[in-house]
């Protein structure tokens, strides 16, 4: 299985673990559970960006083989990726652009820190 895949799925199913622990935090609306629901989700979301750097420098091609790899899926797949994935579609589609990779970098590197900045905004 690849290492794309492996990574997109555990990204995934942290985001619906969170759905529905939100859920069951709005539902006791207590502070310690919250607590624990945005340091999981912020776990994620630092995840899912360690993830993108390594595919990105310390994989030739990787980012590359990724997007070709999302691009080749079915249509219901990809939007799918694109809902539940954006940041890192977003990031994704940045790398593919014409520019230097300094300017993909600062542009990824902050989609990140927005990325990360929303995310401490939950709570």
């Amino acid at each position: 299985m690849s290492p794309v895949v492996v990574a997109m799925g555990v990204v995934i199913a942290g985001w619906v673990l969170l759905v529905l622990t939100s859920a069951s935090a709005e539902l006791n609306n207590r502070g310690a559970l919250r607590m624990i629901v945005m340091v999981v989700w912020l776990l994620i979301v630092t995840t899912g960006w360690a993830v993108f750097a390594y595919l990105a420098y310390g994989t030739p091609g990787g980012l590359d083989g990724a997007w070709q790899w999302a691009n080749g899926q079915p249509l219901v797949m990809r939007i799918a990726m694109w809902v539940f994935l954006l940041p890192y579609m977003g990031g994704l589609g940045i790398w593919q652009l014409a520019w230097v990779v300094s300017q993909k970098t600062v542009a990824i590197c902050a989609l990140a820190v927005a990325t990360f900045l929303l995310s401490l905004k939950r709570g």
